[in-house]
């Protein structure tokens, strides 16, 4: 199975060799690409975890790819390859939010070493983002941003998608009764017991309070209501 995808903008063949079989060697799959434009267009519609970019190129040096990608809202961590060990281009490229910044010639562990370093804190970082802080499931915000991503995919019209709202019967009452404490621990133990009737494709979040959602991907609706009538029978 891969550990994702990394992308290599560089405009030496040599040098995306070696980097694409260290990389690959490691489990990735890797996309080596010299031209810049390809490259912005392979990280704008696949799924990337890293891009590796050198600074000096034709056509559009690193900077010029590095602000293109910000225009989009593209959050791929990105490290810098450059030849040219300048003080200003380090510090340059920190300040705009480069991950990390390599300079040529290298070590190739060093090199894996910091990517996945860099690929590691972005899973994490987005993982705070988009998980709910006392269940562990997915939130609200990470519900629109599925349901956007599923609008704008181009196999939409040939898969059904099914959303299930749902809350829990009386839990103001268990709150007032036996307090937040309880209330808490039964809301974890809701999430949990309902992840055990999905599949792995289908999603669950928090929409807030004892309000949750289901997305159920490729699924329609009679199937969605089977499994929700297991659940509220279980």
């Amino acid at each position: 199975k891969s550990r994702g995808g990394i992308l290599v903008l560089d405009d030496d063949r040599f040098m995306l060799s070696i980097l694409q079989d260290a990389f690959e060697n490691r489990g990735y799959k890797v996309i080596a690409i010299t031209n810049p434009y390809e490259a912005i267009e392979m990280i704008l519609n696949r799924n990337i975890s890293l891009a590796l970019i050198d600074i000096v190129m034709p056509k559009l040096n690193g900077f010029e790819v590095f602000e293109i990608l910000k225009k989009n809202n593209i959050d791929v961590p990105v490290i810098f390859l450059t030849g040219k060990l300048v003080t200003e281009y380090k510090v340059d490229a920190l300040r705009k939010g480069v991950d990390d910044y390599i300079t040529k010639p290298f070590d190739i562990n060093e090199v894996i070493a910091r990517a996945e370093r860099a690929i590691i804190r972005s899973k994490v970082y987005k993982s705070k983002l988009t998980t709910d802080r006392l269940t562990g499931i997915y939130n609200k915000g990470f519900f629109r941003e599925k349901i956007r991503e599923y609008k704008n995919s181009s196999d939409m019209s040939e898969q059904s998608i099914s959303v299930v709202f749902m809350d829990i019967d009386d839990f103001k009452f268990i709150n007032d009764t036996y307090g937040h404490v309880v209330g808490d621990y039964i809301l974890k133990d809701y999430a949990n017991f309902m992840k055990s009737y999905i599949d792995e494709q289908d999603l669950l979040f928090r929409f807030g309070g004892d309000e949750f959602l289901i997305l159920f991907y490729g699924k329609d609706e009679q199937y969605a209501f089977k499994q929700m009538e297991s659940i509220r029978k279980g």
